[in-house]
């Protein structure tokens, strides 16, 4: 989706609110989750490739380990319509 789709509010430091052009739902999100659409909106990328970012930027973090949740979270993000598998 294109990055204007989504308007951004910071509440606090891990604490987001979405507001989803399209739709017109409000979401509220973490810092994780605020952080990985926004890594996507830049540049799209499939969850090893995500993964792999997550590993190198996160050292010592195993990449298998983070591909379930990292999964799961683009799972979450596609089901609220944030997010477009391509």
């Amino acid at each position: 989706m294109p990055p204007e789709t989504i308007v951004w509010t910071q509440w606090d430091d891990d604490q987001f609110i979405a507001y989803h052009r399209p739709s017109g739902i409000t979401h509220f999100l973490n810092a994780a989750s605020a952080s990985l659409i926004t890594e996507l909106l830049n540049e799209p990328a499939d969850a090893p490739t995500v993964a792999r970012a997550f590993e190198l930027a996160n050292r010592g973090a195993d990449r298998q380990e983070h591909l379930v949740e990292i999964v799961a979270m683009l799972e979450h993000l596609e089901h609220l319509g944030l997010i477009e598998r391509a």
